[in-house]
């Protein structure tokens, strides 16, 4: 038997799950054995059970979520061999002016996260476990949006299409993807069309902003064809960059096209 990780039982707790919960790593021989309905499979269509998002709903905490508290849930702050997007913090700067407080959870205990997540009218997401734990605990009167920074996942599409009380909305502007030298394809930095995102935001009432945030599509283009054209991303770049998206390129040195869209 192994020990549960803290954050695990943190969340446990939320839920109301009180018993005490063991994780079994090895073969045991038992008494008595007792199978569970299988709730949630997301190898499944429909994923999620109406029973088991009737019991996230009935063990949410009664917490009226405050319309003037906005967050932004940035991965900004990660190590940059960790999945990420350029130029995120030029979007979390224009999201600062218009009032969101910038959230980075790995820098918070877990049941901080979760009262945040609680508490705010509007979460705007950068892709990551973030958006699950919210999505345990979402309530009907929050909006929220995630920001796509790599190939949808139709695992997670199901997750969400299971949950029908959650308002979250999809937004993927991504136009190229940059490989983790010998990571995984999640350890991937995207470059997205700012421009195009934050006029999306502000279409779904976001913000407010007239300003334009980030490159021209033509500019951001040209730079895509000089990496097919064989270029390295540092190499070809025809503009500034801050230091924290050069980090993020140091190891990816390639692009790869974006197709944005949910996979079917």
């Amino acid at each position: 038997v192994t020990k549960l990780p803290e954050y695990f039982v943190t969340v446990f707790r939320h839920l109301g799950v009180t018993n005490p919960v063991q994780l079994i790593d090895a073969p045991v021989t038992v008494a008595e054995l007792i199978v569970p309905q299988d709730l949630c499979n997301l190898h499944r269509r429909p994923s999620v059970t109406p029973a088991f998002a009737q019991w996230l709903t009935d063990r949410r905490p009664a917490v009226t979520p405050d319309p003037d508290l906005r967050l932004y849930v940035s991965r900004s702050g990660l190590d940059p061999s960790r999945g990420q997007y350029l130029e995120e913090r030029s979007l979390e700067a224009a999201l600062e002016a218009e009032g969101y407080r910038i959230v980075r959870p790995e820098a918070m205990p877990i049941d901080s996260q979760i009262d945040l997540y609680l508490r705010a009218g509007r979460l705007i997401f950068a892709d990551g476990s973030a958006v699950h734990l919210w999505s345990l605990f979402g309530h009907p009167d929050q909006r929220a949006a995630m920001i796509l920074r790599r190939p949808p996942d139709r695992h997670m599409q199901r997750w969400f299409d299971g949950l029908p009380g959650l308002n979250l909305t999809v937004h993927d502007h991504r136009i190229a993807d940059f490989s983790h030298r010998g990571g995984p394809s999640g350890k991937s930095a995207a470059l997205l069309d700012l421009r195009a995102l934050w006029a999306d935001l502000r279409q779904a009432d976001y913000h407010r902003s007239t300003a334009d945030l980030g490159r021209p599509r033509a500019d951001l283009d040209h730079w895509v064809a000089a990496m097919q054209g064989g270029k390295r991303a540092l190499n070809a770049l025809p503009f500034d960059l801050d230091d924290h998206s050069r980090a993020l390129l140091a190891s990816r040195p390639r692009a790869r096209p974006s197709r944005p869209g949910f996979s079917p």
